[in-house]
């Protein structure tokens, strides 16, 4: 998740190329899923909010990281993160809205003129 993400979508005060490292680093060397579960507090802590979906938050509280007590449960949270990052904006402005419609009417078009 962390190499996936671009460099906009993380705070630079929390997410600097220093602080990034060390938390490889406290990952790679982590030995039980309380330690885990607080590298993955520090990770979301790097990400800006507005790369969130709001479904995460639930999940971002510290009562539920708690609470994580199971590998399957780790398992659960980490995928859950994972699907909740927008790792890429997309673009919703107008002109991308009209050629998206002009290719729906095309296949519609040619769905018409091959059943008649």
């Amino acid at each position: 998740m962390d190499a996936a993400l671009a460099n906009e979508s993380l705070r630079a005060e929390r997410a600097s190329s220093q602080r990034r490292c060390t938390w490889r680093a406290y990952v790679k060397s982590a030995d039980s899923i309380y330690e885990i579960v607080l590298a993955m507090l520090i990770f979301e802590g790097m990400i800006k909010t507005e790369c969130l979906n709001n479904r995460w938050w639930y999940w971002s509280s510290l009562t539920a990281a708690a609470k994580t007590s199971t590998l399957s449960a780790l398992a659960l949270r980490i995928y859950t993160l994972d699907s909740s990052i927008i790792y890429e904006k997309t673009s919703s402005s107008g002109s991308d809205m009209m050629d998206n419609t002009k290719l729906v009417s095309k296949v519609g078009k040619k769905r018409r003129d091959a059943d008649g």
